[in-house]
């Protein structure tokens, strides 16, 4: 969700260095995106089991961003479905709102979950307009998306979603993906990324990307 940061996030930071060393080259790519004068159309992907530390990695930088870049001249709210009679009658969705108190700066990234985008895809067929949560993955000039492969949607949806990687590929923007699932699987082969997205848009997030690939365990506590 665009400008919200989880709870156990909100302390995430770059200048902590609790990180994987195998994270470093991602920790200089988000380091110097925001400190060039142009932004750096590469992807970034990287995979690896639950709990080693990669969404950690993305809030800690997207904290860093909007800390640095953020306008607050708008954000989002959450308008919540209506029910009549025991019955939904529309969904939740994400509106856009003046912010009564802007700041100076601009915008540069966006955190979204793939779920997130899937269900403003169905919004937006619902209310026959595009959501700003699909406006702002177009237009964003850095993407951030976790949890890819976890939802994939209908063919339709991924036809979306197909859309979606191919302008900002167009355009030159880059996209961040975070997942539980390699490029390929030789044994399982539906627990990959192509499986899950198919190869269109794998092709074109993969074009030149940074791949990390995690394989330390959970950093979690287990009780």
């Amino acid at each position: 969700m665009i400008y919200s940061v989880p709870l156990r996030y909100q302390s995430a930071c770059l200048e902590s260095g609790t990180f994987p060393p195998e994270l470093k080259p991602a920790v200089e790519y988000f380091e110097q995106m925001f400190e060039r004068p142009e932004i750096d159309s590469r992807n970034l992907i990287i995979t690896g089991p639950v709990g080693c530390g990669k969404t950690w990695l993305v809030h800690a930088f997207h904290n860093y961003a909007l800390k640095k870049y953020r306008r607050y001249a708008k954000k989002m709210v959450s308008i919540p479905a209506e029910w009549k009679d025991g019955k939904r009658v529309s969904r939740s969705y994400m509106k856009w709102v003046d912010n009564p108190e802007p700041e100076p700066g601009f915008d540069k990234s966006s955190y979204y979950t793939l779920k997130e985008i899937i269900d403003n895809v169905r919004i937006s067929w619902e209310t026959k307009e595009q959501s700003p949560v699909l406006y702002d993955c177009l237009k964003i000039p850095l993407l951030i998306i976790d949890e890819v492969g976890r939802t994939y949607g209908t063919q339709s949806e991924r036809v979306e979603l197909f859309d979606l990687f191919d302008t900002r590929w167009e355009n030159k923007l880059p996209t961040v993906c975070i997942s539980n699932f390699p490029r390929t699987n030789e044994k399982n082969p539906e627990d990959s990324l192509e499986y899950k997205l198919g190869q269109g848009i794998i092709d074109r997030l993969y074009d030149n990307a940074i791949v990390i690939e995690m394989k330390t365990t959970s950093r979690r506590n287990s009780k």
